[in-house]
C-alpha cells in the first residue's frame, strides 16, 4: 500500500514541476534569441545592443557546421512540442519561428552533382543542358 501511495505522490510531484509545452517555447525563443545576439556582435549593435560592439561575428566553415547542426537539433525539439493549447500569438509564433529553422536548414543544402572539365573554355554553354541556377567555375 505505501509503494502505492510514493508511486502517486511522485506522479503527481514530477506533473507539477514538468514546464508546459508553450513555456518550453518560450524559453526556447529566448535562448534562441540569447544565441543570436551573442553569434552575431554586428546583428546585436543593429538592434542596440552595444555590449560585444568590438567584435565580428564568427564566419569559419566549423561554424557554419556547428550553426547548421544547431539548427537541426532546434527544429527537431520545435516538432516534438504539442501547441495545440498555446495561445493564438503563440501559435503564430511557433508557425514563424519553425519556418526560419527550416528554411535555413534548406539553404545550407547545395547540391553539387556535375562537373565539366572545359579545357580552359567557357562552360556558359553547358548551364541550360544542366537546368542549374548556379554553376560554379574557377
Amino acid at each position: 500500500m505505501n509503494k502505492i501511495y510514493l508511486s502517486v505522490i511522485a506522479f503527481l510531484l514530477i506533473g507539477c514541476t514538468a514546464e508546459s509545452p508553450e513555456i518550453q517555447f518560450e524559453s526556447l525563443l529566448d535562448s534562441e534569441w540569447s544565441k543570436i545576439v551573442e553569434d552575431n556582435p554586428v546583428y546585436a549593435s543593429s538592434m542596440g545592443d552595444l555590449s560585444r560592439n568590438t567584435e565580428w561575428s564568427d564566419t569559419s566553415v566549423e561554424n557554419i557546421y556547428l550553426d547548421h547542426q544547431h539548427n537541426l537539433d532546434i527544429l527537431n525539439q520545435l516538432k516534438e512540442l504539442d501547441i495545440a493549447n498555446f495561445s493564438e500569438d503563440n501559435k503564430v509564433n511557433y508557425s514563424l519561428f519553425k519556418k526560419q529553422y527550416e528554411n535555413s536548414i534548406e539553404a545550407h543544402k547545395l547540391n553539387i552533382s556535375r562537373a565539366v572539365f572545359c579545357g580552359g573554355e567557357s562552360p556558359y554553354k553547358y548551364v541550360k543542358a544542366f537546368g542549374v541556377d548556379l554553376f560554379l567555375s574557377s
